[in-house]
């Protein structure tokens, strides 16, 4: 007879029965026990019975605990990307969402975590160093830790190849191309142009449109920066971009009364409500 917890152990409650051969006294049998459920205490007593169907007294009461199935992870997607990103993973046998019990780690790393099910998880990349890392699932109970197979993320780091163009005055838009930008993540995904935030008004993995913000004359260091949840940051290899100045070309009229309108022709320069 078995059970989850201590009981009134009786004969007539044994849900296993054996027949055997006779043995000889001090051989060894063995039983198995099908349908338990993972993660859980049992207690279980037996007693055997003579030919003629006299019982033994029950035996001492065992007590054991079932494993926990691990994990089994079968892809990641995306494979590669940089902090911050999001992933899923799918698999079986991830189980219910249980807290911290219940983690994805990148290396020694945990990843932040966005939805669980017992068959796909998604997350953040966490914020570490760019490189190959290996993607784990993990489910604690107690002092048991169930842990599946693991999975390669390449963690990369947003790389800038071009802006266009390469010259340009402050307010305008310029584009940013390169690789592993990621998706948009509101303040932790920004363009610095100086130490001044640009206006983002696009950005996939591989472009990034800006209006410039307001900064001297001259060569700028731009630079872009993912930021993840736990706090890791990650930056682009800088470029420069050549800031220049308005240059008013032409003024009509070229005298006139105070009060009087005029007009300013501007080859390259500030929006027109700050010209004033």
């Amino acid at each position: 007879q078995y059970s989850t917890y201590t009981t009134a152990w009786s004969t007539g409650a044994a849900q296993v029965a054996q027949a055997i051969a006779y043995q000889a006294a001090g051989s060894t049998q063995s039983l198995t026990l099908a349908g338990l459920a993972a993660d859980t205490t049992y207690y279980a007593a037996l007693w055997t019975r003579d030919r003629v169907g006299n019982w033994s007294a029950a035996s001492n009461v065992a007590e054991g605990r079932t494993l926990i199935p691990s994990p089994q992870l079968t892809s990641i997607t995306p494979s590669s990307g940089p902090i911050g990103s999001t992933f899923t993973l799918s698999g079986i046998v991830f189980g219910y969402y249980d807290g911290s019990n219940t983690r994805v780690r990148f290396g020694a790393v945990s990843a932040p975590l966005i939805s669980w099910s017992s068959a796909a998880i998604s997350g953040t990349v966490p914020g570490i160093s760019s490189g190959a890392f290996s993607v784990r699932v993990e489910r604690q109970s107690g002092p048991t830790t169930a842990i599946s197979n693991a999975l390669t993320f390449m963690v990369s780091i947003p790389s800038v190849t071009w802006v266009s163009p390469f010259s340009a005055p402050a307010g305008d838009t310029v584009t940013v191309s390169g690789w592993s930008f990621g998706t948009w993540d509101g303040g932790r995904t920004r363009v610095l142009l100086g130490s001044s935030t640009s206006t983002i008004d696009s950005w996939s993995d591989a472009f990034i449109e800006v209006r410039l913000p307001y900064a001297s004359s001259g060569a700028q260091p731009l630079v872009v920066e993912r930021a993840a949840q736990d706090g890791g940051l990650a930056r682009s290899v800088t470029v420069y971009l050549e800031v220049v100045l308005p240059q008013i070309s032409a003024i009509t009229p070229a005298a006139g009364q105070t009060g009087a309108a005029f007009t300013l022709d501007v080859l390259a320069g500030l929006p027109a409500a700050f010209l004033g």
